[in-house]
């Protein structure tokens, strides 16, 4: 059956009230695939450049363990080109917390660490693999195969391929929606999500994000829905939040300008409900403009939630900084602006989500942000970095143009 999505863009500049508390949430949640995790005592990142996984101590905030996926770490060759052999992209941690699973973008692989003794296996799945999930049983493993259009499924005991689902084009990050229990799957440079069913191992529905028609000026936000790249249940709802960008393919050179080129964008997508419009965004040039959000913003790449679903924090890599958004209102909450490092692609939060760790990938660290929630307004700080990496093996000139 064919469920109804309703879908609400809210559109972040080109750049209230809490729910009540839940209880307390467990030590992990595999809620969505991304490149960083956290538990009570540790958090896991990839190292896309580098070709492992780093083990951080949680308490101690410094790194444990960087166990590397390839024979070796990657290295310049003859003629100076630098090319990672797994370039891993994302993980996420079994139920009980003792595998974590790693996609090879390059590889093409899916590898399974033991957390315990740091041992690795792996099985090829198929080509660029992205996204991955584990179900709540633990018992099967679903990789998006980007290259490929089709969805992976592991038997996580025998780290054998058992299956795979074909989806429409560019599969890459996974979800799990509450609602229906659902796997979602969103596609990188086309406007949908779809929906699986992991017990038929097949396609319920798709469903298409549309695209937002110009709206009088060419810096509103509008244009074709691409890029994909993170999806999200929000907990206490039926919203399933989409984390993207919009391209103003309407504007003709010489107009088109760095203003009306790219607009970042969140799209919320409701079971059962009716469709929205395009939110208006702050332009402070256009009087009467009243936006959801006012800063400007760049490449919105991942995003968490607060356990109660009352904040959504979003990563935006270009911009270099985390946005808090009030997810009751849908409005902008604060911003938190430089992050202390660069490239930031990906964000978990503690368990007691005091603490956001964020997946800064070109500076090799790991940023600690605070979150505190005990005063009228949340308020986001940053209580320092973590050093992930043991030594970086990205030539420094390389490593500068990144």
């Amino acid at each position: 059956m064919m469920r109804r999505l309703a879908l609400l863009v809210l559109a972040l500049v080109a750049c209230g009230d809490n729910l009540p508390p839940r209880a307390t949430p467990p030590a992990y949640t595999a809620a969505h695939s991304g490149s960083i995790v956290a538990t009570a005592d540790s958090v896991y990142v990839v190292n896309a450049d580098s070709d492992s996984v780093s083990v951080i101590d949680a308490h101690a905030r410094t790194l444990s363990a960087e166990i590397l996926l390839a024979p070796a770490r990657p290295a310049p060759a003859a003629d100076g080109t630098y090319t990672p052999a797994v370039q891993p992209r994302a993980l996420a941690l079994s139920p009980d917390g003792t595998t974590l699973y790693v996609t090879g973008e390059r590889s093409g692989m899916l590898y399974a660490i033991d957390v315990a003794s740091r041992a690795v296996r792996s099985v090829a799945v198929g080509s660029e693999p992205v996204g991955v999930a584990v179900t709540p049983d633990g018992a099967t493993v679903f990789v998006a195969c980007s290259q490929d259009d089709k969805v992976a499924v592991v038997d996580a005991a025998m780290l054998t391929v058992r299956a795979s689902i074909a989806v429409p084009a560019e599969p890459w990050g996974l979800a799990w929606s509450p609602a229906d229990e659902s796997l979602l799957v969103t596609h990188l440079l086309t406007p949908a999500v779809t929906a699986i069913d992991p017990v038929a191992r097949s396609v319920i529905a798709t469903s298409m994000i549309p695209d937002t028609q110009p709206r009088g000026d060419k810096r509103l936000a509008h244009g074709q829905v691409r890029g994909l790249y993170d999806v999200a249940a929000r907990p206490g709802t039926e919203e399933l939040w989409v984390a993207h960008v919009m391209l103003g393919t309407d504007t003709a050179q010489p107009d088109l300008d760095f203003e009306s080129t790219v607009f970042p964008s969140l799209s919320i997508l409701r079971a059962g409900g009716t469709y929205h419009t395009t939110l208006s965004i702050d332009v402070l040039a256009l009087p009467g403009i009243d936006g959801s959000f006012g800063d400007v913003v760049s490449g919105p790449h991942a995003l968490a939630f607060t356990g109660d679903g009352a904040l959504a924090l979003v990563v935006d890599t270009n911009s270099e900084d985390l946005l808090l958004v009030d997810a009751e209102h849908e409005v902008e909450s604060t911003l938190l602006r430089p992050l202390p490092g660069h490239m930031p692609e990906g964000i978990a939060l503690s368990p007691d989500e005091t603490v956001a760790y964020i997946d800064e990938r070109n500076s090799g660290d790991v940023a600690v942000v605070s979150l505190d929630r005990t005063g009228d307004h949340p308020v986001l700080a940053v209580a320092g970095t973590i050093a992930r990496l043991e030594t970086d093996p990205m030539p420094a000139d390389l490593r500068l143009g990144q």
